[in-house]
Order: C-alpha cells, then structure tokens, then sequence
C-alpha cells in the first residue's frame, strides 16, 4: 500500500524504518530550517534511496553468506534489524484531516514459510547466551584426572623394562609389544570414537572408557597372580584397557566445545592432553618396582587407580545448562541433504591438501614422542645409567611437557597465531633431536636431563597447535573427525618407529645393544617435519565464521539502535505535525512516502 502524507515543511525531518522490504521514507519538498536537528544515523540527508539499497545489500549478502537464500530476504533474527517499538503493522486514518501514523509494537511478522537456520533460532533466543558455567571446570578436573589414570595404565611398564622382562620371562621386544599393543587399539578404536560421541554423548563415552579401563587393568592383575604369570594374559588386559586412551584423547575438542566458549577452548584441551600420569608413573615405577617380587603390587596399584578416577562419572552432568559454542550453520530445509557420511566427510580431510600437511606434522610428531618415551630406558641404558636415573630423566621430562601444553593453551588463546608459532617451534625440535646423537653417552646425566626436557617442552607445545590447525582447517567438518584422523596416524607413525628404531639396535657395538643408528633416524625424521612445517599456509576457516557472527551481531545491534532513533524522532514530528498551525494551499510542503509490500498504490492528501 502507499500513502502519501504532507506536512509543513518545518516539522518535517528526514529518517527511514528499515524491516525487510516495508521502509518508511520522509522526503522535504522544501529546505527545512538550519536549526532543525539531523536525526540520528543520518549525515547526508541527500539520496535516502540509495542508501536504503546499499543497507539492503548488505544485510542480503551477510544472510546469504549463513545459509540464506537468494529468493527470501530474511535476517539471523526477526528482531535483529527492527527495534522494540517498531512492527509491520500499519494503521492511517484516511478520513481526518489530520494524519495520524501508528507503529504497532506488535515485531515482525513474516509471510514466509520457509524454515530458519538452526544457528539463527539458537540466536533469536535471548537465553542462549555463549558462556563457560564454573561447573565446567570440576567437569574438567575430573577428565584431567581419569586422563592422568590412563597415562599411568600406559607408563607402567616402559620406566622398568628389564624388571618386567625378567617376571614375565619375555625379551626386550616382547615389552615393547606390550606397548605397540596400545599403539594398535588406538588406531582401531579410533576409527569409532566420533561415531560413539554423537551416538552416546560425551558423559557416556567417558564412563564407558572408565570402566573398560579399570577391567583391562584388573585382567593384568590376574596375569601376573597366577603362577606361572601368563603373558597372554597380560596381553588381554593391556588391549582392553588401551581402549581407553583413544575414547578419552580423542574427546578433546568435543569436550571443549560443549563445556568451554571460544577464548578458552584451547587451554581446555591442553589440559585434556597432559602427561600428568606419566610424571607420577616415572617417577613411581621405578620406586616401587624395585624388584620382581614387587610387580603384583604395582599392577593392583595401578588397578585401584583406574578404578577410583572412574567413579566421578556418575554424578557428572552431560552437558552445561546452555551451550558454549554455536554449531556449524545449516539450514533445516536441506538438513537431510547435508549430512554427509562418515565415509564422505573422511573422503574430504583426505582431499583437503591444508589438513594433510597438518596430518603429516602431527603424525611425525607424535610418532617420534611414543617411540622416544617407550625406547628411552634402552637407548639410554646401554652407557651405564640405572632405572631411577633413567626415570628421574624420563620424568623431568615429562614435566617438560606438561608444562609446554600449559603454556601453550593461554598463548594460542590470546594471540591465535597458530601458523607462526608452528613455524618457530619445529626447528627447535629438529635441534632436540639432532642434540641426542651427541649427548647420549657415558656420564652425561645433566646434558640429557636438560635436552629431554626441552624435548618433551616443545613437542607438548605443537600438539595443541596441530589439533587446533586441524580443525580450523576442515571447518565445518566434525571437530571429532578430524582430531581422531591426527591422533590415529600419530599411533600408527609411532608404532611403526618403535619397531624400526627396534630393529635398528646395534647388539654387537660399543656399547652393547646401542640405538646410535635409531637417534640418527629419528633426528632425519624430524627434519621432515620442519619442512612440512615452513610450507604450512593453511586458511583458518573457523575463526574466520567465528569472526563473521560476530561482525553480524554488531551490525544488528548497530542497525537496531537506529532504528530505534529513527521510530522515536517519528513519533516526535508526528506529535509536533498534529500541534501545527494550518497553512493554506500555496506553502511548502513536505512529502511522506510509505511504501508498503507490493501492494496497489493508494494516495492521501492531507493539507
């Protein structure tokens, strides 16, 4: 419908009300007094229509950009570019000689059927608010410790190889299989685990690793009870209880997501990723297995830990009160379109070149720490070092690390500058590991303690990058599919170079059974990934939307508060206009245009 309303020229002002394609257009058809106010939001009162085509483009393409269509110009909130006091309901009084214009407080309504995005109803609802809730960090503590129970599961046997070889009556390599096995399972159970977070949730998935923890622990007790200890035995407990590591690891950036908002995700998950067991098993281990006579007690240890750390799973609860982080923007009329299967989202990481560079990073990075800390004790052994100073080092270093994912959590969060930090830490790492060839050698205890834990530092510092990279890079893609794919090639690189760096002992040299020629190797794998690293120049897709949502929301507040001025200073010349005094046919007049829908035109004088 248009109207066409004239007033006297000096109450007339310049302004427009904006909701979808319904505007309210003031024109003066004379020059208004100098001292009259401008309006707020408007500078240049010249060419009002272009700049209502230029705010309609741009609200057109950022709706767009979050799943809009073309056809339908709808906006991430019914409220978002309208204010309070302003609807779409219009009433003129055609028959007095006195205009009078009514906004209704009624909100937008729209004659459109088609279903909203399911991001834009979690924004049109006020409650929805993004934010961390204090319990999610009890939440955390509990994860952080059944994490460390599951690095002492993993670090039982690798701080005292020779001891367990003589209880078990197995060779060198047989321990070391003992830790392959866990390098196996991850690989494998890996595989499910994004499919059994969505199925099951995140509480569930952890009680669910909890418990077959604590049997694959108790199962080894059994092994070890019997006499003669079964190593077979042994074998079934470490499988079942490895399951574990991959559904409680691989849960990282799931976890953070759905407890933590954006500004602390990354100090979330490097708490997740810690070490803290391996400390404590480092220096434990060695203390109490002190002998063979000692291996049942250590493993029921272990056992009754597992257990404990299990039981707070309980009582936690699935999920915060409201969420902390928006999903992935898709639209609800071709949901079913979008979901992509496992296989075929799997298909698109492998296709994406950014994600396996990362791939290639990570792997080799991660391999070279599982074959570093299951082979340490061998390789360090040989030139006269005893369990409790190679466990001393081991857990120094272990420290090391956890204080490198320490550090590296607020770091990241605050600068977010993941590409070039990656850039600067893998040279030092390449220098870590080209330092072992020198120093490990007879009475060289501080040069080792020392390079180890600048090692494990810095290895521990790029985790979180690379698993961070790795989700910027295949947003919107399942934070889960793509940190699984990261963690299950880091098993499988360091279960490959644990058997190489195996077969590359050196039984007959000086010394006896030296790895010189397995330092060598893993210095050359190293540098590699230095090279990976420097042509690394991936985009960063998540914090660019991330980024985006949060220029829309300033643009609504923004659009919002003019037009709230713009319906105030209405109603205010609206006011002013029925005060005025008459005048007659021959004065200037000013004319309001309202333009509403598509309608046929009507026309209403008013003198």
């Amino acid at each position: 419908m248009r109207h066409i309303m004239s007033f006297p020229d000096h109450r007339a002002s310049a302004s427009m009300i904006h909701k979808e394609n319904d505007f309210v257009e003031v024109r003066d058809t004379d020059k208004r007094p100098s001292s009259y106010p401008e309006i707020t939001g408007y500078t240049n009162r010249q060419e009002p229509e272009t700049r209502l085509h230029q705010q309609q483009s741009t609200y057109s393409n950022l709706y767009i950009q979050y799943g809009g269509s073309n056809e339908k110009k709808e906006f991430p909130s019914e409220q978002s570019f309208i204010s309070d006091g302003v609807g779409s309901s219009h009433t003129v009084i055609n028959e007095s000689t006195q205009a009078a214009y009514q906004l209704k407080h009624t909100g937008a309504q729209c004659d459109s059927t088609e279903r909203k995005p399911k991001s834009q109803e979690l924004q049109d609802d006020s409650s929805t608010e993004l934010k961390t809730y204090p319990v999610a960090w009890l939440v955390l503590c509990f994860v952080v410790l059944f994490r460390t129970a599951v690095a002492i599961f993993g670090s039982t046997f690798s701080p005292i190889p020779l001891v367990i070889a003589g209880y078990l009556n197995i060779s060198l390599s047989g321990v070391n299989w003992l830790y392959n096995i866990m390098g196996i399972t991850y690989i494998i159970v890996s595989c499910f685990t994004s499919w059994m977070y969505e199925r099951i949730g995140v509480k569930r998935s952890l009680f669910l690793a909890g418990v077959l923890l604590s049997v694959g622990c108790w199962i080894r007790w059994i092994a070890v009870k019997i006499n003669p200890p079964s190593f077979a035995i042994m074998m079934l407990g470490q499988t079942i209880a490895s399951i574990s590591a991959p559904m409680s690891l691989n849960i990282m950036t799931v976890f953070s997501s759905l407890w933590f908002t954006e500004n602390m995700r990354a100090t979330a998950s490097v708490f997740i990723a810690s070490n803290y067991g391996s400390i404590i098993a480092m220096f434990l281990m060695p203390a109490i297995a002190t002998g063979t006579d000692k291996i049942e007690f250590t493993v029921i240890l272990v056992a009754c830990i597992c257990t404990v750390a299990t039981i707070p799973f309980l009582f936690i609860p699935a999920r915060p009160p409201t969420p902390a982080s928006l999903p992935p923007v898709k639209d609800d009329c071709s949901e079913k379109e979008n979901q992509d299967s496992l296989l075929k989202m799997i298909l698109g990481l492998i296709k994406n070149v950014h994600f396996l560079v990362i791939l290639i990073i990570h792997g080799i990075n991660i391999g070279l720490s599982i074959a570093w800390s299951g082979l340490m004790n061998q390789a360090i052994s040989p030139y006269g070092y005893t369990n409790g100073e190679i466990g001393n080092i081991a857990a120094i270093a272990v420290v090391g690390g956890s204080l490198g994912c320490f550090v590296a959590g607020p770091i990241l969060d605050k600068t977010k500058q993941h590409i070039v930090l990656l850039k600067i830490i893998t040279p030092l790492i390449f220098t870590t590991y080209l330092a072992f060839i020198f120093i490990i050698k007879t009475d060289s205890f501080a040069a080792i303690l020392y390079v180890n834990f600048l090692n494990q530092f810095l290895l521990s510092f790029i985790v979180p990058i690379c698993v961070e990279l790795g989700v910027e890079t295949t947003y919107p893609i399942t934070e889960s599919i793509s940190t699984s794919l990261l963690w299950q090639l880091g098993q499988l690189t360091g279960f490959i170079l644990v058997v190489i760096m195996d077969q590359l002992r050196d039984p007959d040299g000086n010394p006896k059974n030296n790895m010189y020629k397995a330092l060598i190797f893993q210095a050359s794998l190293a540098g590699v990934m230095v090279l990976f690293a420097m042509v690394f120049n991936g985009p960063m897709l998540r914090m660019r939307a991330l980024q985006k949502e949060k220029d829309i929301k300033k643009l609504q507040e923004t659009t919002t508060k003019t037009i709230e001025a713009a319906s105030s200073d209405f109603d205010r010349q609206r006011c002013l206009n029925e005060q005025a005094p008459q005048y007659d046919n021959g004065s200037s007049e000013t004319t309001v245009t309202v333009t509403a829908g598509r309608s046929d035109p009507e026309h209403v004088n008013i003198v």
